[in-house]
């Protein structure tokens, strides 16, 4: 799943997403998040 979680957060930082500030990195996890989860791909923010 890692992959697959790189992918989309270099997708995301190609759209313009950002994760310098607090908010926008928020913003670009719960994006990754559920973009991910249309995947099929667990969450990677959530301990196992």
């Amino acid at each position: 799943h890692h992959l697959a979680h790189l992918v989309v957060h270099g997708a995301l930082h190609l759209r313009g997403h950002d994760h310098d500030q607090p908010g926008d990195a928020r913003r670009m996890e719960m994006t990754e998040t559920r973009l991910l989860h249309r995947l099929g791909v667990p969450n990677p923010w959530r301990p196992r």
